[in-house]
């Protein structure tokens, strides 16, 4: 049904024919998928990691990780996708 929907969006014309990228996008529409979502941005990483971004108390996690690194991984497909506008 998502990918219906994307097949009919103008902004998602970049990622028709790759599944994996329709299924990321899908991720942030809160649709599960086994997917993990990952940054290169910080600030991005730490909106994320806590459960009130607007508080400056609590605290949180985050993971960092060589993109290289990752690659080596057995089974691993890393999925870049523009996430600048969401189409929300």
């Amino acid at each position: 049904m998502f990918a219906e929907w994307a097949n009919g969006v103008p902004q998602m014309h970049t990622y028709q024919g790759n599944d994996e990228a329709v299924v990321t996008i899908a991720q942030h529409y809160g649709i599960a998928t086994s997917f993990l979502d990952l940054t290169d941005v910080p600030e991005t990483a730490l909106t994320f990691a806590k459960s009130d971004p607007a508080s400056s108390t609590g605290e949180a996690v985050i993971y960092c990780f060589l993109e290289s690194d990752l690659r080596k991984i057995e089974g691993v497909n890393l999925v870049r996708i523009s996430v600048e506008n969401l189409w929300r």
